[in-house]
């Protein structure tokens, strides 16, 4: 069947740009293509597209403006299938079909990015042969199945969708390039191959796997699917300089400056008859803890920077949003998950919900980071009207008695524990690291939102699940043992 081309707009790009020495800069060429299954931004491609991770990093453009770094979740090098994560939200997506349910001559659409074009196409074409004895291909196949396709399919096809004629994806085009030889072109790997990588999506319903019935027509197909298929990028060019920001006494650059907490018993929680005081706050106990090291600010965006780029993690939620993404700004928009993992690579961890507090009020059992009394001028919230966060340590005259900065208001702090509703009722009275187990991580200190003062307590108790991470008023600062 001679092959039909439909150039669509191209709405997804993704880009890999290399970590390594800065070299001089060139023309993007096109690496391969992939496909949206999931609409918080899980998509499918072949692994040999992304071979190049440990070196490059990944990103996408969305809507040829904003741009969001890409994680590569797992990859399957035997079906040569990877599973990515961006950092989006109803985002469209290609249903996905069932493989089994083809036969040979049944019509199907190839839509992707060909080789050195930054422009989408779609090929169709008909199946011509379900193929299991690979070795006749080619000797180096490890996958175990493969659709054969007449369809026109380019390279830069590669990790791109297999729809049927009711815009399904039963399979990922696999068009391997190897020197000036192209194998493997006119085959895609059967979409069942990929199920241990979707089961890896949280919620992924298997069941809902080639329910479509309405058959349509080459222009629906594109319309449908191509808004879902994205282009990956191989992109050489200078690295960019690593961020640097002159400090000031209100808007320190991103210091990772630490306070020691010295060894010792304090107060945690609220009397049982505060009436501020939620119930999860009680009943107010001891609680000895050993000597640590707290963050003296919240992690910043600019030290959240150098995170992401020696390590490819994803981009926090809303890193290019202009009221939120300036250097000294705490960075938001992130899981839990994020946050332990900068913690980590930092050489420090999480602070537990109790090194959290004595940071706060210290040993006097305070209300507020800096006393009894509420004064709004001491920290950022609803009640100066701000309407967006600060810059770290804009608020000197708020900070707790060690001298830690911003522990009321501005953002929601993750920490380490589990949240349980009663653990204070049974908790240790000596190191408490929070339950064993649960479903939600535990958030302190507030945010800049709230009007009632009772919320920006150091004793007050918020919580989120730990994969949260489409909130713009949620950061967090890290701890460290005391040597």
């Amino acid at each position: 069947m001679r092959a039909n081309l439909i150039t669509v707009m191209a709405v997804i790009v993704l880009v890999v740009v290399p970590l390594g020495p800065a070299v001089a800069q060139q023309q993007p060429t096109t690496s391969g293509s992939g496909f949206l299954v999931d609409s918080r931004g899980y998509l499918l491609t072949a692994a040999h597209v992304v071979e190049e991770r440990k070196t490059k990093k990944i990103e996408v453009v969305v809507g040829g403006r904003t741009r969001y770094l890409v994680e590569v979740l797992k990859t399957d090098e035997t079906n040569d299938l990877a599973l990515l994560k961006i950092d989006g939200k109803d985002l469209p997506v290609v249903k996905l079909g069932r493989a089994e349910a083809a036969k040979r001559q049944e019509s199907v659409w190839v839509i992707g990015y060909p080789l050195g074009l930054q422009e989408i196409s779609t090929a169709s074409g008909q199946i011509t042969a379900f193929r299991t004895e690979l070795r006749q291909i080619d000797p180096s196949l490890k996958v175990a199945r493969l659709i054969e396709i007449d369809a026109r399919v380019n390279p830069g096809n590669s990790g791109g969708p297999l729809v049927n004629d009711r815009a399904e994806a039963i399979g990922i085009v696999t068009a391997k390039i190897q020197g000036p030889r192209v194998e493997r072109v006119g085959f895609a790997v059967p979409i069942d191959l990929a199920l241990l990588l979707l089961k890896q999506i949280p919620g992924f319903d298997e069941s809902a796997l080639g329910r479509e019935t309405q058959v349509l027509t080459g222009p629906e197909i594109d319309a449908r699917v191509a808004p879902a298929v994205v282009l990956l990028l191989l992109v050489q060019r200078e690295a960019p300089p690593p961020l640097s920001v002159a400090p000031t006494p209100q808007a320190p650059s991103g210091t990772s400056e630490m306070v020691l907490i010295p060894a010792g018993e304090f107060q945690i929680g609220s009397d049982a008859n505060d009436s501020e005081a939620l119930s999860n706050e009680k009943p107010r106990h001891k609680v000895y803890l050993d000597a640590y090291s707290i963050d003296k600010y919240e992690v910043t965006n600019a030290l959240y920077k150098r995170f992401m780029e020696p390590t490819g993690r994803a981009a926090p939620a809303y890193w290019y949003d202009d009221k939120l993404n300036g250097p000294t700004q705490p960075v938001v928009g992130v899981s839990w998950h994020d946050a332990d993992a900068y913690c980590k690579w930092a050489g420090k961890r999480l602070p537990t919900e109790a090194e959290w507090e004595k940071a706060a009020r210290g040993t006097d059992g305070r209300k507020y980071p800096w006393g009894d009394q509420w004064d709004a001028s001491r920290a950022n919230t609803e009640a100066l009207k701000v309407g967006k966060t600060v810059a770290v340590g804009s608020y000197p005259s708020g900070v707790s008695p060690y001298g830690v900065h911003d522990l009321a208001g501005n953002v929601w702090e993750w920490v380490q524990d589990w949240y349980d509703k009663e653990y204070y009722q049974q908790s240790p009275d000596r190191n408490p690291q929070g339950p064993s187990s649960g479903q939600d991580k535990i958030l302190r200190g507030g945010a800049l939102f709230y009007r009632v003062p009772a919320r920006v307590r150091t004793a007050d108790r918020r919580h989120d699940a730990p994969d949260a991470r489409y909130t713009a008023h949620v950061g967090f600062r890290c701890a460290r043992g005391s040597p």
